[in-house]
């Protein structure tokens, strides 16, 4: 039988410019997360008349090249070198300044006179495109000269290493692990770079530090605000949740009232005891104030609802006589005495005692927002349809899990 020819495997030519395009994004963030770390203001533009142009008192226009297997010559120089000194003659009065930063695998010395910038001028696409921007035919030497006090060349890394740099800009701007800062937060800044570097207007492709910090922040929440059951290790999730929750509150410097909201898919899941035991973990104890009480909103009917209350009612006397708030929901909603605070004082023989009107509250999701109105809420949701009226609260979202995990992130909280 006659033998198969081997086929050759085709030459992917695009990789080049692939990497050289991803490298140009790479190396866009790397400049705005290092300005952001050095607390500057700085303004930039995403491929604005270069790749990325650095607007401050000294306007920097900067153009990145990766040549991971061409070697550098005065031919590949010509065309970014002539480009900017177009640029350069038609804005000679701003006095910016022109760089590019340029990682070469073969290690070539890419320092240039201004005798040597003349000569990559004079070479034939430079000639051209300087006959079509300026209808130049002969280089006037002597503004060579100026425009070279104004254009330099700067070596930069692989792309591995600036990915590696940029990683850890990322852990540092958001205290994040160098884990999820490279599979999380990294991709999610390429890509917010990407859809700015495409948009059609320079207005919409500039963008200032403070908009930049913003959307990372944004970004940060977003990811911080929702978890969906997708692994068994409940542990790890838990730790990472309640040490956010303690850099918000060192923050602050407040104790917020949890106010737990379970959707209907939790009417078999959450017992009374479950109940008692959330609910102890915040309660008035030993003489002082701990936490704030807790407050459960269920999205039950009222008949799953009351048969939960009087379950709990039944269960008191073996819970250290909790006692529950539920704004007399079973006659009609009362606000007032739903909002009244957990711990009074009062007088006894000359001697002042605390007083405890209830351990928790509990009432229907229906009543959210005049449950919340009194309340420092931070609303962690279970399995709970999310509606507009109370996107004003800080919140969290928890998706997929079960009442122990439940009880388990409720008693680290509750401990903080």
């Amino acid at each position: 039988m006659p033998q198969k020819k081997k086929q050759k495997q085709k030459s992917r030519d695009a990789d080049a410019t692939i990497k050289g395009f991803e490298y140009q994004f790479l190396m866009t963030q790397k400049r705005l997360l290092e300005d952001l770390k050095a607390g500057k203001t700085t303004t930039f533009v995403i491929e604005g008349a270069e790749d990325l142009d650095v607007l401050s008192t000294n306007t920097e226009l900067q153009q990145y090249k990766y040549y991971e297997k061409t070697k550098v010559t005065n031919s590949v120089l010509q065309k970014p070198i002539a480009y900017m000194y177009c640029h350069w003659k038609k804005n000679k009065n701003k006095k910016f300044k022109y760089k590019i930063f340029i990682y070469d695998s073969q290690q070539s010395d890419i320092k240039l006179t201004s005798l040597e910038i003349s000569g990559i001028l004079k070479l034939t696409n430079a000639k051209k495109i300087r006959e079509k921007n300026l209808g130049e035919e002969k280089l006037p030497e002597n503004e060579v000269s100026v425009f070279s006090q104004s254009f330099s060349i700067e070596k930069v890394e692989s792309f591995q290493v600036e990915e590696t740099a940029v990683i850890n800009l990322v852990s540092n701007a958001l205290h994040k692990s160098l884990s999820s800062s490279k599979c999380l937060y990294l991709p999610l800044i390429s890509q917010y770079i990407h859809s700015i570097a495409i948009r059609e207007s320079i207005d919409d492709r500039t963008i200032s530090l403070a908009n930049f910090l913003s959307h990372i922040q944004k970004m940060d929440t977003e990811m911080f605000r929702n978890f969906t059951k997708c692994s068994t290790n409940d542990d790890r999730l838990i730790n990472a949740f309640v040490s956010q929750m303690k850099s918000i509150k060192k923050s602050n410097s407040h104790t917020y009232s949890y106010v737990l909201r379970f959707g209907r898919l939790w009417k078999d899941r959450l017992s009374a005891d479950e109940i008692n035991t959330i609910a102890s973990e915040f309660a008035y104890k030993d003489n002082r104030v701990t936490n704030k009480p807790v407050t459960f909103l269920l999205d039950f009917n009222l008949k799953d609802l009351f048969s939960l209350k009087k379950e709990l009612l039944k269960k008191r006397n073996k819970n250290d006589f909790l006692i529950m708030n539920d704004g007399y929901e079973s006659i009609r909603f009362d606000k007032e005495a739903f909002g009244r605070p957990p711990i009074f004082t009062t007088s006894k023989n000359r001697n002042r005692y605390v007083d405890v009107s209830f351990n928790y509250r509990i009432a229907s999701s229906k009543h959210s927002i005049e449950c919340l109105k009194e309340l420092d809420a931070f609303i962690i949701n279970f399995d709970f349809s999310l509606d507009e009226s109370t996107s004003t609260y800080p919140s969290v979202n928890f998706t997929g899990f079960q009442s122990d995990f439940v009880l388990k992130l409720m008693g680290r909280l509750a401990k903080k």
